[in-house]
C-alpha cells in the first residue's frame, strides 16, 4: 500500500518521494543486473557456430533494450561502458577489460581494485571507440541511457552489445 501524500502530513509526502525516486534508480540496476546474469548463465537456447581455426563457439540469444541479440555464451574479453553494468559483472565474478571511467572515488570499495586493473575505455558519454576495438571485446555490456543509446550503432559494430533498458515500464 503506497502512502498518500497529504499536505497535512509532508513527512509522508517526503517519505513517498524518496521511495519513488529508490524505486527509479533500482530498477535500471537490477535490470543491468539480470542482463549480465542472462549472459553469463547456461542456456539451453544456445547454439554453436564455427569459430576461427575450426574451433566451436557456443552463443545464446538474449533480449536487450535494442532488440533480441546473439552473444557468447561464455564471453571472454567483456567491456562495460556503463558503471551498473560493471558492478554487475563483479558481483557475478566476471572481470571486464574495459569500464567506464567515473573517478575512483565513485567506485565501491569491494570493486575498486578490479576497476583499477580494467582498461578505461570512457568518461560519461565520451567513449573511446579505438580504445574499445583495441581490446578485442566478444562482448559490450551497458545500461541503455540516452548517450549510450545513441552510441549502440557504433559500439555494435565492434562486438555484440547487449544493454539493459533504463526505462522504468520495461522492468
Amino acid at each position: 500500500m503506497n502512502p498518500v501524500p497529504s499536505p497535512a502530513c509532508p513527512a509522508t509526502a517526503h517519505a513517498a518521494r524518496t521511495v519513488r525516486r529508490r524505486t527509479r534508480v533500482l530498477r535500471p540496476a537490477v535490470a543491468a543486473a539480470a542482463l549480465a546474469l542472462a549472459l553469463t548463465a547456461c542456456d539451453s537456447g544456445s547454439s554453436a557456430a564455427g569459430g576461427a581455426g575450426g574451433t566451436t563457439t557456443a552463443t545464446r540469444v538474449v533480449g536487450t533494450a535494442h532488440g533480441k541479440v546473439t552473444v557468447p555464451a561464455h564471453p571472454l574479453r567483456i567491456v562495460s561502458v556503463h558503471s551498473w553494468s560493471t558492478e554487475s559483472l563483479f558481483d557475478l565474478g566476471l572481470t571486464p577489460v574495459g569500464v567506464e571511467d567515473s573517478g575512483a572515488n565513485y567506485v565501491p570499495p569491494r570493486y575498486l581494485k578490479g576497476w583499477k586493473a580494467a582498461a578505461k575505455v570512457s568518461t560519461g558519454a565520451d567513449l573511446d571507440y579505438e580504445r574499445i576495438a583495441a581490446l578485442k571485446p566478444d562482448l559490450i555490456v551497458g545500461v541503455d541511457v540516452p548517450y549510450l543509446s545513441k552510441a549502440y550503432r557504433r559500439l555494435s559494430a565492434i562486438a555484440p552489445t547487449a544493454f539493459a533498458s533504463f526505462r522504468e515500464s520495461d522492468s
